[in-house]
């Protein structure tokens, strides 16, 4: 891949994670973290990424550089099952999460109150 479509991938994942550069560069160079650095830091003021992002907001939909709800849930149950997370923390997000995929198969089940989504979360609660 040459430098002009470097940075045109470069400025997509920049549109995923505007604030932070260095995890954008990651989804560019995920085998190289020097190359990812190097370009994490100089490459978000570039003038030729700084278009790019310009003309992929011209020509898409901003939603689609925002995590879908899939991509959204995934996220807060990885966040769900870090260890030593607090109860409170744990509610919190258990709500979040059943709030995206409320009425939406789950492993072969449904979730359709927010009671089941809490009765799911308090089986992994310390006793």
């Amino acid at each position: 891949m040459n430098e002009i479509d470097l940075k045109k991938e470069f400025a997509e994942c920049l549109l995923k994670y505007p604030n932070d550069p260095f995890k954008a560069a990651l989804e560019v160079f995920p085998d190289d973290n020097g190359i990812a650095l190097k370009m994490a830091n100089e490459w978000p003021i570039d003038k030729e990424v700084l278009a790019f992002k310009k003309e992929l907001l011209k020509d898409r939909d901003p939603l689609d550089f925002v995590p879908q709800k899939a991509e959204l849930a995934m996220k807060i149950w990885n966040a769900m099952n870090t260890p030593g997370i607090y109860v409170e923390d744990l509610a919190k997000l258990g709500k979040l999460y059943h709030e995206i995929i409320k009425k939406e198969e789950k492993g072969g089940e449904v979730l359709n109150s927010l009671g089941d989504a809490f009765a799911e979360i308090s089986k992994r609660l310390p006793v």
